[in-house]
């Protein structure tokens, strides 16, 4: 049984490890297929067989639940009259709300100094169209 023990913990290290090394280089790839599509204003990528669809864009995030700024943001919210009864406080939403101009003027205003804005990269793999 020790033997066994050792193996599986043995394997499962190296996998883990092995892990890391792949998600950082798959990292690097990635903003390398980013800088490459912006310094060619592309958004796709083609191979006979494959195609990489790149989406990239400045999203706006407010405070996470371990932030102490998490408690302003709630009390904007909260005090702001018409979303008062029925936002339940989601901020990947009020994000996206919050770039489209979707909410009240004063709204925005009261939420600017907790906006930042962070990239984003998605990037997905399709198979080709066969023709």
């Amino acid at each position: 049984m020790p033997d066994q023990q050792q193996v599986l913990v043995s394997q499962y290290i190296s996998l883990i490890t092995q892990k890391s090394t792949l998600d950082s280089k798959l990292s690097k790839l990635e903003q390398e297929i980013a800088a490459f599509c912006r310094q060619n204003r592309r958004k796709t990528l083609k191979t006979p067989t494959h195609l990489l669809y790149v989406i990239q864009k400045l999203r706006t995030v407010f405070p996470s639940k371990r932030s102490p700024e998490r408690q302003t943001l709630e009390a904007i919210l909260k005090n702001y009259p018409k979303l008062s009864d029925f936002m339940v406080l989601e901020t990947i939403s009020l994000g996206q709300a919050y770039d489209k101009k979707a909410l009240p003027q004063d709204l925005l205003a009261k939420l600017a100094p907790l906006a930042t804005q962070k990239p984003y990269l998605k990037i997905s793999l399709l198979k080709a169209k066969k023709k």
